[in-house]
C-alpha cells in the first residue's frame, strides 16, 4: 500500500514524512522504547516502498531529492546506531535517566544525519526548494504576533525571512499562511481546541508515568516452586497429569459397563438374546 501510495500521488512524501515523524516521535520522546522492532519494521518497509517507485519511475530526482529520503537516511542511521540500546535498564533513577540520554542522543543522531544528507544533495535537490522558502517565511511572520519588546528588528532576520518569488505564489493562498484567529474561535465555540487540549495532557501524562514510574516498580520474578520432596516440580505435575486422565478413563469404562449391563438386564426381559448384549459389551 504505500509503494502504490507513492506511485499514485507525487505529494505522498510529505504525508509519509509526517507519518514517519509521528511514529518516531513516540518511540523516542513518548517512551515507547518496546515498539522500536516495529518502528525499524517500518523505516524499512519505507525505504523498500520508496526505491521500488523510484524505479518504476525511471529514476525519478524528484523522489530522491525529496526531504522523505531524508528522513529515512537519517532514521535509519540513528537506529542503526543505537540498535543495541536497552528498552529497560535498571529499576532506578540513574537507570531511566541514561535511557533518556540515550533517547536524546539518537534524536540528535537522526537531526544531525538529515541536515548531512540535505546538505549533499542541495544541488540537486531544486525541486522542493519552495518549501523551505515558505517556512523560512514563518519567521518574520510569528516576529509580528510577538510582543513588541520580544520582536527582533528587520535586519536581524534571516534573508528567506523575506518571501521569494516562489513564495509569494504560494503566499497568496490563506491555506500558507498562519491560523487565523477566526479559526481559533470557531474551535473554541466547538470545544474542539479544549478536547485536544486535554488529549495532549493525558498523552503526556502517560509518557511521564510510562517512563517514570514503570522505572521504579521492581519487575517480580517467578521462583520455581520447590516441593518438600526436592523432586522436579515439572515432572511431579506430568504424573499428576497422567494419574488425572487415568483416573477420568477409569470412570468412563465404568459408566459404559453400568450401561451395557442395564441393557443386558432389559434384554433377558424382553425375551432378546443375550449374545447381543454381549457383542455389545464387547463394542
Amino acid at each position: 500500500t504505500t509503494f502504490a501510495f507513492i506511485v499514485s500521488w507525487q505529494f505522498s512524501p510529505f504525508m509519509l514524512l509526517l507519518q514517519a515523524t509521528a511514529v518516531y516521535f513516540v518511540c523516542i520522546v513518548g517512551g515507547y522504547s518496546s515498539i522500536r522492532p516495529q518502528v525499524v519494521a517500518v523505516i524499512n518497509c519505507y525505504i523498500l516502498a520508496l526505491f521500488m517507485a523510484v524505479a518504476v519511475h525511471f529514476g525519478s530526482p524528484y523522489l530522491l531529492t525529496s526531504p522523505f529520503f531524508f528522513q529515512l537516511a537519517a532514521l535509519k542511521l540513528s537506529t542503526s546506531v543505537f540498535c543495541c540500546q536497552q528498552s529497560r535498564g535498571p529499576s532506578s533513577w540513574g537507570g531511566w535517566l541514561r535511557r533518556r540520554l540515550g533517547n536524546v542522543a539518537e534524536g540528535l543522531v537522526a537531526l544531525v544525519g538529515f541536515v548531512l544528507v540535505r546538505q549533499v544533495l542541495a544541488p540537486f535537490a531544486t525541486a522542493d526548494t519552495h518549501v523551505y522558502e515558505i517556512l523560512c517565511t514563518k519567521v518574520g511572520a510569528v516576529n509580528e504576533v510577538l510582543p513588541a519588546w520580544m520582536q527582533l528588528k528587520q535586519e536581524q532576520l534571516p534573508a528567506c525571512a523575506e518571501p521569494s518569488f516562489n513564495a509569494k505564489m504560494y503566499l497568496i493562498m490563506g491555506v500558507f499562511k498562519l491560523i487565523e484567529w477566526s479559526s481559533i474561535q470557531v474551535y473554541l465555540d466547538s470545544t474542539a481546541l479544549q478536547a485536544a487540549m486535554v488529549s495532549c495532557l493525558l498523552i503526556i501524562l502517560r509518557c511521564f508515568s510510562s517512563t517514570c514510574f514503570s522505572s521504579q516498580s521492581p519487575k517480580s520474578k517467578v521462583e520455581p516452586e520447590v516441593t518438600s520432596s526436592g523432586g522436579d516440580p515439572l515432572q511431579q505435575s506430568n504424573t499428576e497429569g497422567l494419574r488425572r486422565r487415568k483416573d477420568a478413563q477409569g470412570a468412563s469404562g465404568s459408566k459404559a459397563k453400568a450401561k451395557v449391563e442395564t441393557s443386558r438386564n432389559t434384554s433377558d426381559s424382553d425375551g432378546v438374546d443375550v449374545d447381543e448384549a454381549d457383542e455389545a459389551e464387547e463394542a
